[in-house]
């Protein structure tokens, strides 16, 4: 229950602090799907990115949060993720999932990818401290491929 309140808590401030950031944000709907342990998973976030710059910042570097949930048969998992592009090719991430199902574990997992123009991305990343759905089994990959969307709904 203790991680269930810690994981709340940081989403609510996570998506607090971007209340008070400068009109040169964008609202993102990220839409996406993935591939862990030959499982196919789905995500709907909601978030704030930085837009540096004119025309949307499309040549800047930018940075956005959001927070949501991933999805499959077996498992919904809520999920905050800290994302940057790097430019109109770059984009890394960092999220925290919470896995209640699998001994209520918290998931760290840095990506690294490519996008393009910011709209649709492809990344690698490798999941920290995941175990797998069946209890005892130690045949869990941690290896992760995502292809997502983010879809700005709304500027300030």
């Amino acid at each position: 229950m203790k991680r269930i309140s810690l994981f709340c808590t940081l989403c609510l401030i996570c998506l607090g602090a971007t209340s008070t950031l400068h009109a040169q944000n964008v609202s993102v709907l990220k839409l996406g799907t993935s591939t862990v342990n030959n499982n196919q998973w789905g995500e709907v976030l909601y978030g704030v990115g930085n837009i540096p710059g004119n025309e949307l910042g499309m040549f800047e570097s930018g940075w956005g949060i959001a927070a949501g949930f991933e999805f499959n048969s077996k498992e919904i998992v809520p999920k905050v993720s800290l994302g940057a592009t790097w430019g109109m090719i770059f984009t890394t991430s960092l999220n925290l999932s919470y896995y209640a199902k699998r001994s209520h574990r918290i998931v760290f997992t840095p990506e690294i990818g490519l996008n393009i123009l910011k709209l649709a991305h492809v990344t690698y990343g490798y999941q920290l401290n995941q175990v797998s759905f069946y209890e005892g089994r130690r045949d869990v990959s941690k290896h992760r491929i995502s292809v997502f969307l983010t879809i700005p709904v709304f500027i300030h």
